[in-house]
C-alpha cells in the first residue's frame, strides 16, 4: 500500500509540474496529466516489479508474524508444540519438519530427529539441505 501511495504521489507532483506552464490550455493540460500520471503506473505494473514488490512486502508481513510468535516462546519445547500443530495443519510441507528435526537433534533426541528428517527428505528429496541432514544423522543412529 505505501508503495502505490508513493508512486500516485510522485505521479501527481510531475502532473502538476508539467501542466503549470500550460495552465491557460485547459484541455492540453488535463490530457497531459493523465498521461504523466498514467504512464509510470501502466509501466510499474507491466514491468513486473509490482509482482516482485509485492512479494517482498508479502514476505516482511510473515516475518513480522513469525517474529512476533517467537517472542511469545520462552522454551524449545514450546516451539516443538508450536511446529507440532503446524505440521498437522500442512501435512505435506517439509521445512517444518526439517526445522522440527534439527530441534531434536539440538536436545539430543536422534530417533524423533530421524524421524522428522526423513519424513522430511521424503517430501522434498530434491532439497540438498534436507538431504545432507537425514544422511547425517541416519549416519550418527547407525554407528550407535
Amino acid at each position: 500500500m505505501g508503495l502505490w501511495f508513493l508512486l500516485l504521489l510522485m505521479s501527481a507532483v510531475a502532473a502538476v509540474l508539467v501542466c503549470y506552464p500550460l495552465r491557460q490550455h485547459k484541455i492540453a493540460c488535463v490530457m497531459l496529466s493523465l498521461t504523466v500520471f498514467l504512464i509510470p503506473i501502466v509501466l510499474y505494473v507491466y514491468s513486473g516489479r509490482f509482482k516482485s514488490i509485492e512479494g517482498y512486502l508479502q514476505q516482511n508481513a510473515e516475518k513480522q508474524v513469525i517474529v512476533r510468535v517467537l517472542g511469545q516462546l520462552t522454551n524449545p519445547h514450546q516451539v516443538i508444540t508450536q511446529l507440532q500443530h503446524y505440521i498437522r495443519q500442512h501435512p505435506d510441507e517439509a521445512k517444518p519438519r526439517y526445522l522440527l528435526g534439527k530441534l531434536y537433534l539440538g536436545l539430543h533426541d536422534d530417533t524423533r530427529a530421524f524421524l522428522m528428517l526423513k519424513s522430511a527428505y521424503y517430501l522434498q528429496p530434491e532439497n540438498q539441505t534436507y538431504r545432507l541432514a537425514y544422511f547425517k544423522v541416519k549416519q550418527k543412529i547407525m554407528v550407535r
